[in-house]
């Protein structure tokens, strides 16, 4: 059975766990980092905000300070995903059609579920914005890192052939380059028509050169630790200047959230050091393994538009008015487990169930969609 990653589920379960740990630490991470954003913004769908609490202001309060900085968690946990395919992607050579069709498909099907059962249990609840999203998950955005993967992953192919022909030096200068302007200056100011696939694309040739020019580093131990260290201690230490300066100078007071944000050097960096201290944990669990391999079903589950925009903060909203935030942190973690386990287990009956019938269905749209191009190309290329 075709997983949403391209393996079968018996190449899966002989796969090394130390990255497929990785992939579920990053996946709690994510669920950790979007409950706190719910907790964080208000809801257009929910017309309940007593339940929010600002981050974006400059505090004195050592308890939001605190919530704050666990408000990355989301954007690191984004770049342990990102790692962990990335590595592998620079060494293949084509990207599987059946593949990019079987996760649109996927993405769809989910999304038409989610919608149609929250529907059923109340229609005042979903937005006629929200419907259109569910009806076109993947156009619009409906969870930007799934499009932003398939896009890399059609395009990785031609990345790699940019590599490949690239001599050392220049794609040291290339993925250096990419790296200042996306990941550097574009962490202060956005600008350059910067977006989320762009800062991908600049670090992908760093993982490139990485994995081609760095061996060394890559597999040394002692050097991630003092680069996951040291990326850590810059981003608190930021993060402290910030609200320093933000107490004040009001120009700053309500900078806070500026850089919770994707290209940021700090978590990057983070990223790549565990990524690299994790691949190089040998063991086998085959309960790992299946877990991970649902990593990206639970991730379109419990950031649906219609969940994150509803659900999690009509939660928020309940817990608030019958327990209070005196526990805040105890109840975040509660909350983080509930979400993970209620979409494993959702990601679980859709793989033996649904899922099925979406592959079946991919592998038959597939040839009729290449017959397709290979019409169109067919014609383009005909010579006048």
């Amino acid at each position: 059975m075709v997983n949403m990653q391209g393996g079968s589920t018996l190449q899966r379960s002989k796969r090394d766990s130390g990255m497929e740990l990785l992939k579920i630490i990053g996946m709690l991470l994510i669920i950790f980092g979007h409950i706190i954003r719910t907790l964080r913004l208000k809801s257009a769908a929910v017309p309940y905000s007593d339940y929010v609490i600002d981050t974006a202001a400059a505090t004195q309060s050592a308890r939001i300070l605190l919530l704050h900085i666990m408000s990355y968690s989301g954007q690191f946990g984004n770049w342990m995903f990102f790692f962990c395919s990335a590595w592998f992607l620079v060494d293949s050579h084509q990207s599987k059609k059946n593949k990019i069709t079987f996760m649109v498909m996927d993405i769809w099907v989910v999304s038409v579920i989610i919608l149609a059962v929250s529907l059923i249990v109340n229609r005042d609840l979903v937005s006629n914005k929200a419907i259109a999203q569910s009806l076109f998950p993947t156009i619009s955005l409906n969870n930007w890192y799934m499009t932003a993967y398939i896009l890399l992953y059609a395009a990785h192919p031609f990345l790699n052939m940019i590599i490949e022909k690239l001599p050392q030096n220049r794609l040291f200068a290339l993925s250096t380059t990419l790296m200042v302007l996306y990941t550097g200056i574009n962490f202060i100011k956005e600008t350059f028509f910067s977006s989320r696939l762009v800062v991908w694309i600049a670090v992908y040739f760093a993982v490139a050169y990485m994995k081609k020019y760095l061996p060394v580093f890559a597999n040394s131990r002692k050097a991630n630790i003092k680069l996951f260290l040291t990326a850590f201690a810059c981003n608190i230490t930021l993060i402290l200047i910030t609200n320093f300066v933000g107490l004040r100078l009001s120009a700053f007071k309500v900078d806070m959230n500026h850089w919770i944000n994707i290209s940021s050097p700090f978590l990057i960096a983070m990223g790549a050091a565990l990524f690299n201290l994790m691949r190089n944990v040998h063991f086998s669990s085959r309960v790992i393994n299946y877990v991970s391999g649902l990593s990206l079903l639970i991730y379109i589950i419990h950031e649906n538009v219609i969940v994150r925009t509803c659900l999690r903060a009509y939660i928020w909203h309940c817990v608030y008015n019958r327990f209070g935030f005196d526990h805040l942190f105890l109840i975040i973690f509660i909350y983080t487990a509930a979400l993970f386990a209620a979409s494993l287990a959702a990601a679980a009956v859709y793989r033996l169930t649904l899922e099925r019938l979406v592959i079946k269905a991919a592998d038959k749209v597939t040839p009729l969609l290449s017959k397709a191009y290979c019409k169109i190309e067919e014609k383009a290329m005909k010579k006048e």
